[in-house]
């Protein structure tokens, strides 16, 4: 799984980036990866536990739905990636779901329109950006998206 975590991870990133082959993400890029990877690693490890200790036992769909909550702060990697792409003046507007409930976080962020450099700074600065951890909502079931207008 920790492989998984680190090739899933980084490919997702890279994806969102936007890097073509033979491309290579920036010193600093590749620490902030990591450190979100970090992140979601101990959240397995502790998943992991919770399994092997008999946590979940008779409690299969609790077990299932944590780990539909894991996939998803997988997927929030791509969207840190999408932060990171090489065009900083790109205008973006942050999206709220239609159909989601949403933390005080989204709202607060939702219709603002930043240059990507400026959302990307305050994901670096304050760990918030779509599907992340640090909201409030703790991006597990997050629909929002930054979208380029």
């Amino acid at each position: 799984m920790v492989n998984l975590i680190d090739e899933f991870g980084e490919a997702a990133f890279i994806e969102g980036v936007g890097l073509t082959e033979g491309e290579r993400l920036t010193e600093d890029e590749q620490g902030f990866l990591d450190e979100k990877l970090a992140v979601i690693l101990l959240a397995l490890l502790s998943f992991s536990q919770a399994i092997y200790s008999g946590e979940y036992d008779g409690r299969e769909s609790v077990a299932m739905s944590r780990a539909e909550l894991w996939g998803g702060s997988m997927a929030s990697v791509g969207s840190l990636g999408w932060l990171f792409k090489r065009d900083d003046t790109a205008l973006m507007r942050w999206d709220i779901h239609p159909l989601k409930d949403h933390c005080r976080d989204c709202v607060g962020f939702d219709g603002q329109i930043k240059q990507r450099g400026e959302w990307r700074k305050i994901a670096i600065e304050t760990g918030k950006y779509p599907q992340s951890f640090d909201l409030e909502c703790r991006g597990f079931h997050c629909g929002c998206e930054l979208v380029e207008v």
